[in-house]
């Protein structure tokens, strides 16, 4: 997962979207998930580590490219940040999510 993920993270400094990526990764995440239901008590080992290393490619690929994706939906509770500050953002969510804090309340 982490070769892929420095590749995701490289592709994203190329091109410098991340909606493509975050595509072929959840695609080969569906695909790499679909082909774990090939697998029974007689498949061989180059089948199951092929079809682990399709779906960690997916997942790879989305890992390197989530936070700045997070980042750039300018959605966060708290007020005065700007909107490149996905990491506050996505820690306010996860802390709402988990009920920790009211995302009405001003900090």
């Amino acid at each position: 997962m982490i070769p892929f993920a420095a590749i995701g993270g490289g592709l994203l400094a190329q091109f410098g979207s991340y909606r493509p990526i975050h595509a072929i990764g959840f695609a080969a995440m569906t695909v790499g998930f679909g082909l774990f239901t090939l697998l029974d008590a007689n498949s061989t080992t180059a089948e199951w580590v092929l079809f682990q290393v399709i779906e960690s490619a997916g997942g790879g690929l989305v890992v390197a490219c989530l936070l700045l994706s997070a980042g750039r939906s300018g959605r966060t509770f708290r007020s005065g940040h700007r909107k490149g500050d996905g990491h506050v953002g996505l820690h306010e969510k996860f802390r709402y999510c988990l009920g920790k804090r009211d995302p009405c309340r001003r900090i």
